[in-house]
């Protein structure tokens, strides 16, 4: 969010130079990072499931888990937000 705000109204809380603001401005990176990681540790958590290759057995154990783990807080997430403006569509 720091990257944000940097882009934003709020430049004026970011130091003018040093490793702070070097840090704050590549903050879009922080994303790849995000992405690498959450990879990195999936594939840990499931290994166990493909080791001894792709099974559709194994696929379907797979997506189950991921689907429960997902969906419920999406679905309790999106059912107590506020339908968007009418405007915005």
């Amino acid at each position: 969010m720091a990257y944000h705000y940097a882009q934003a109204d709020y430049a004026y809380l970011i130091p003018a130079h040093g490793p702070v603001r070097a840090f704050v401005l590549h903050g879009y990176l922080a994303v790849d990072l995000f992405f690498v990681l959450s990879g990195f540790v999936m594939a840990l958590n499931y290994q166990h499931l493909f080791e001894d290759g792709f099974s559709n057995q194994n696929y379907s154990i797979f997506l189950y888990k991921r689907l429960t783990r997902i969906y419920p807080l999406y679905i309790m997430v999106s059912a107590h937000l506020p339908p968007p403006p009418f405007d915005s569509l």
